[in-house]
């Protein structure tokens, strides 16, 4: 908006400039008649006017019609006062004749000019802040959703992180110990570090690995569980918190007390893209109805948000076992 006052206030200062100065024709000179100050004075009225009051007031609370009249109006109202009721007696011509209607002609015309120049500057930088100001609202209400799925992400695996513990301490209070402190530890990179838009891929890759051990802990015997990512994992960064959702539903519905069961997460890291594949065993649970399948609703969601048709989720399922694969862009 600065700009357009800006080009509105150099475009009056024209119409002043032009009245003001005057051509000599019998020296050729031109030099500057301060009297024809007044002559300026419904330009600059209708200026302040359409600057200070009409446009704030009507145009930005979306009443342009009511705007545009009461516009029309004022221009013909102020040409019609000045050249009829005011100039006259400026000029000391108080007798109306056709050059006094001449005169509104012109005058009329200026201030119908000076209308369309300040409205025209005006509604486009007002269209221009508008679509900024929709913009900043779009993504503010994005980051918003993406923090509220990202907290709803965290309390859903501590619950299920938790119940394992709780599992733990009827049975070896050192394991559930050990299971405490890995947790502490998880929970501290999910409320300090997942604040973060991005974050170091090793450094997810080493809270995954913590919750494998948390997962390790419950399940001592009939569970193969294998973790594989690189030796060194490449300094690339991603959003947090995503694969441990793939994970966590994993272990979720692949384990099963009764029979051999398996989880196998790996990582693969290329030029630009990080692929996590994550195979495990398939089995009818009792609660499987009751799933809600949130997690993965989640996950999907923040994908959507994070990586808008960038990235590819993958879910096949044979007899026996469920296959999960995310490829996401590198940044």
């Amino acid at each position: 908006m600065r700009l357009a006052h800006l080009v509105n206030l150099l475009f009056v200062l024209f119409v002043v400039v032009y009245y003001c100065l005057e051509l000599n024709i019998e020296t050729q000179t031109i030099f500057w008649n301060l009297r024809n100050l007044l002559l300026c004075t419904p330009y600059i009225l209708l200026y302040l006017l359409l600057e200070c009051w009409l446009f704030p007031n009507y145009v930005r609370k979306r009443r342009v019609r009511v705007y545009a009249v009461v516009c029309l109006i004022l221009v013909v109202a102020i040409s019609a006062i000045w050249t009829f009721l005011i100039r006259p007696h400026i000029t000391e011509d108080v007798n109306i004749s056709y050059f006094s209607f001449l005169r509104w002609t012109v005058c009329f015309l200026m201030c119908l000019t000076l209308f369309f120049v300040v409205t025209a500057n005006n509604m486009f930088a007002f269209s221009f802040q508008i679509e900024r100001e929709q913009e900043h609202i779009v993504k503010t209400k994005l980051q918003l959703e993406l923090n509220l799925l990202k907290y709803q992400l965290n309390p859903h695996f501590l619950m299920n992180t938790l119940n394992n513990i709780h599992a733990l301490i009827e049975d070896d209070r050192d394991k559930a110990q050990d299971a405490v402190r890995t947790l502490s530890k998880i929970m501290r990179y999910m409320y300090y570090d997942t604040s973060k838009e991005r974050v170091e891929l090793s450094k997810d890759m080493e809270i995954l690995q913590s919750y494998f051990e948390l997962m390790k802990l419950r399940y001592i015997d009939g569970v193969d569980f294998q973790f594989n990512v690189p030796e060194e994992i490449p300094h690339v960064k991603v959003a947090p918190n995503l694969f441990v959702n793939i994970v966590e539903n994993a272990m979720k519905h692949g384990i099963s007390y009764g029979h051999a069961s398996f989880v196998h997460f790996t990582l693969e890291v290329d030029d630009s893209h990080v692929i996590c594949k994550v195979r495990n065993s398939k089995y009818e649970h009792k609660n499987a109805a009751d799933s809600t399948g949130f997690g993965v609703k989640s996950l999907k969601k923040r994908l959507d948000l994070l990586y808008p048709e960038q990235y590819e989720y993958k879910v096949e399922e044979a007899e026996n076992e469920y296959f999960v694969e995310l490829i996401i862009p590198v940044q």
